[in-house]
């Protein structure tokens, strides 16, 4: 019996070789602590262009954005820059696993550039 225990302990130990003294194992998915909205681009918003952008990035160990991109808007290139500016801007609480903040990658948000304000 105490073999058994002993191994039990040891498997379970074993996924957590690299915690920090004093760490309590824990999950925690991203959770987003900053949001920021986008600046209206002069020429879209005195054209009465509305639309929106999706844009996929990476949140880092530290709850920082990173690899920004826009992978869907419509219309096309018209408030890419604005989209990437404010995900930029944004800040996370990064996803914990065991004692260990891990990369999150491939997250997607979605901008809304509407001129009646609801986005």
């Amino acid at each position: 019996m105490k073999i058994v225990l002993i191994t039990i302990i040891g498997l379970l130990l074993s996924g957590c070789a690299t915690i920090e003294s004093g760490c309590t194992p824990m999950h925690r998915n991203y959770e987003v602590i900053k949001r920021v909205a986008p600046n209206y681009p002069y020429e879209a918003h005195s054209k009465d262009i509305q639309g929106w952008t999706v844009v996929s990035l990476t949140i880092d160990k530290n709850g920082e954005p990173a690899d920004i991109r826009v992978i869907d808007a419509e219309p096309k290139n018209i408030f890419d820059k604005a989209s990437i500016e404010a995900a930029s801007e944004m800040k996370f609480l990064p996803r914990i696993i065991g004692c260990k903040a891990i990369d999150v990658n491939d997250v997607q948000y979605k901008f809304n550039f509407s001129l009646d304000g609801n986005a």
